[in-house]
């Protein structure tokens, strides 16, 4: 069986190979909430777990890869941080009283087609950031 992809560094790796799929992609569907608080509340714990998670991987990476590879999860630490983002989706459950899931869905995918839209090739590799850092959150 033969794999394509794009990969992280040159050279060449024998091992194990772990397969992720992120295509895979659960529904998420838009519901009514009673308490916006509980739901932010539960969204800013997705969050914190989700950094958690992060700085984990970051720490493998940087003890496996060294500081240069690892820098990038920095970015993705940074990302669940972005204003921009956390405050669209806190408005969007506190004003429409809709489950956060929802809203950072609405918000990110509004994020990563501004990014898309972009012509810089950097800029446009972003949104694969947002992508993988607010799928985690989601999940």
């Amino acid at each position: 069986m033969t794999f394509e992809g794009i990969s992280a560094s040159p050279g060449i790796a024998i091992g194990r190979a772990f397969l992720y799929d992120n295509k895979k992609n659960f529904s998420i569907e838009k519901e009514s909430v009673n308490s916006s608080e509980l739901e932010l509340s539960n969204f800013f714990s997705a969050i914190e777990v989700s950094k958690k998670e992060i700085s984990a991987i970051r720490e493998q990476t940087l003890k496996k890869l060294g500081e240069e590879k690892a820098q990038i999860f920095d970015a993705h630490l940074l990302l669940l941080e972005d204003p921009e983002i956390v405050n669209q989706v806190k408005l969007m459950v506190e004003s429409e009283k809709v489950n956060a899931a929802w809203s950072l869905e609405q918000v990110t995918n509004n994020f990563i087609a501004i990014f898309e839209a972009m012509d810089d090739e950097y800029m446009k590799e972003r949104a694969a950031d947002i992508k993988d850092v607010f799928s985690r959150v989601k999940r």
